[in-house]
């Protein structure tokens, strides 16, 4: 688990639809997605378990790790 959760987060963000809308501060990315009110973060380095919970439900999914 020393990768974290970056990976398998967007690969269910682009699977339901969700892409990366621009580049925001540091490592950070603005994605927007259809079911999403707004866009949301996404950080480029998600290592929780928490954090990687509330991008999904930023993104309007209710996957959950």
């Amino acid at each position: 688990m020393a990768e974290g959760f970056t990976r398998e987060v967007k690969a269910i963000l682009i699977a339901n639809g969700c892409s990366r809308f621009r580049q925001g501060r540091g490592e950070h990315e603005v994605w927007i997605g259809p079911r999403a009110i707004r866009p949301f973060v996404v950080d480029g380095e998600i290592l929780s378990r928490t954090v990687a919970n509330v991008v999904l439900k930023q993104a309007g999914l209710d996957d959950r790790f």
